[in-house]
């Protein structure tokens, strides 16, 4: 038989994916991640963007409304200065450096950056359904 959370089972799953709360054994987070090869599933042969520091997500609004709990990028985010490359995807790291892949989306046709152009995302770009 499988579990069912509840509303605060749900919204406890995502405050942890994007770090909203905190406690004394774990301090998640959520770091915009961006690859040159990959991201996949198992993160073989996934090669992350040289040149670029990660962005802290940290801003998101959330909705709780049973059986679902849905959290928003609440804030706009720029990567300010990207290096010349060609980005095939992204993804939702827990550190700022290392750490894991939590979530990703890897792009049907990669999308290709100037030295200097900035990556941005804007308020509700990114939404997390978690449901039962």
């Amino acid at each position: 038989m499988a579990l069912r959370l509840t509303n605060v089972g749900l919204q406890r799953s995502v405050e942890y994916i994007l770090g909203i709360t905190q406690n004394e054994l774990i301090v998640p987070g959520a770091w915009l991640t961006l690859f040159t090869t990959g991201p996949s599933n198992l993160g073989a042969g996934d090669v992350e963007l040289a040149g670029y520091a990660r962005v802290d997500l940290d801003t998101w609004s959330q909705s709780v409304a049973w059986p679902s709990d849905t959290a928003t990028l609440a804030g706009g985010y720029q990567v300010l200065s990207m290096p010349a490359c060609s980005v095939t995807g992204w993804g939702i790291s827990n550190a700022d450096f290392g750490g894991d892949l939590l979530a990703f989306e890897l792009y049907a046709t990669p999308v290709t950056f100037s030295a200097g152009d900035r990556y941005s995302l804007s308020p509700g770009d990114i939404a997390i359904l978690v449901s039962t």
